[in-house]
């Protein structure tokens, strides 16, 4: 469901060259899960399946070189910026 007021995309503003790149809100916001995250979660299910937790920590990793990709400024590489809410 999309929500109006919530900003779906955020623009981020290089501090040293001035570029600019939009940043899906899953990844502006900080809330990447860990991996330490997904074991207390598959503790709270009783087992411990080695496939799915290969499968988990694969996925935690893919998400993270994702983020780390938009921390950095495209053009120069460095890691700081402002960001804005981009709302349609």
């Amino acid at each position: 469901m999309h929500l109006p007021w919530l900003a779906q995309q955020y623009e981020r503003t290089c501090a040293d060259c001035g570029g600019a790149w939009r940043v899906p809100r899953y990844f502006a916001r900080g809330r990447v899960q860990s991996i330490f995250s997904f074991f207390l979660g598959s503790s709270r299910t009783g087992g411990f399946d080695q496939a799915e937790s290969d499968r988990e920590i694969q996925s935690s990793v893919e998400i993270a070189e994702q983020a780390e990709a938009f921390r950095k400024c495209p053009e120069c590489g460095s890691k700081h910026y402002s960001q804005r809410p981009l709302r349609s």
